[in-house]
């Protein structure tokens, strides 16, 4: 009879310890960081701004393009190009899809400005796309630099 009510006592403490444990929810569920619905460029990545970049509509191709030498200091290393958002949901953990196999797609710099190319879009390429390289000030800090392309 003595054991009974140590043991309700044991579980009583084990379930008090394992919720203690439980993690909340991450501050980039939704409501948080990676909620870019109400947030405009600026405030949706770390690092440094430079502006949206464009996308162009042509016949059987849609171009997008960023111009990542506004920064006043050097880029010193390639551009990166992620779609950030679409019309399917970001996952758990936020990580750019990118499909270098895929032959509609096509990223090349030209005239200073780094331009992705994509094949035949369609609705599944629309959505939000950033392209991303690392900058170095002339005092030798280094920076993420990027632009917010919105292709509709």
């Amino acid at each position: 009879m003595r054991i009974l009510p140590t043991l309700e006592l044991l579980v009583i403490v084990v379930v008090a310890r394992a919720t203690y444990y439980y993690p909340s929810y991450p501050s980039y569920w939704p409501g948080g960081r990676w909620n870019t619905n109400e947030r405009s460029g600026e405030d949706l990545y770390p690092g440094t701004y430079l502006g949206e970049g464009t996308a162009v509509w042509l016949r059987g191709y849609a171009e997008l393009s960023c111009s990542l030498n506004l920064f006043e200091g050097y880029v010193v290393s390639n551009v990166v190009w992620s779609k950030m958002r679409g019309d399917f949901d970001e996952p758990f953990y936020p990580c750019p899809q990118c499909y270098p196999q895929d032959p509609r797609i096509r990223a090349y710099d030209h005239m200073g400005k780094s331009i992705l190319m994509i094949r035949d879009p369609g609705h599944q390429d629309r959505g939000v796309y950033r392209c991303t390289a690392t900058g170095q000030y002339t005092d030798g800090r280094l920076t993420t630099l990027y632009q917010v392309i919105n292709l509709m």
